[in-house]
């Protein structure tokens, strides 16, 4: 489980931690690693753009999240909202 906010990871590696085969982090901490199935969590406030806007600022981001996974990715999140990003929407598009 990736996301790129620290406070998803984190709530993540709280939920999880007692279990080994899943590894819960932001997206720079499994730069370089990849994984069978990733689950992408993006979350955000729904009334607020700031993290959103920070997250979508580059490319990086969601090309590191994306490049992770060997076979499957699962992404979690508000389709509408994270469609309006840079970078996102093209990935809302392919989905579609």
């Amino acid at each position: 489980m990736i996301s790129p906010f620290k406070s998803v990871a984190s709530s993540c590696e709280e939920e999880f931690r007692n279990d080994k085969k899943i590894l819960c982090g932001t997206i720079n901490k499994f730069q370089g690693k990849e994984a069978e199935i990733v689950f992408l969590v993006l979350g955000s406030d729904p009334k607020s753009t700031g993290a959103r806007n920070w997250a979508s600022q580059k490319p990086n981001m969601l090309n590191v999240a994306l490049t992770r996974t060997k076979k499957k990715i699962y992404i979690i999140g508000n389709k509408k909202l994270w469609g309006s990003c840079t970078y996102y929407n093209a990935m809302v598009k392919m989905l579609e």
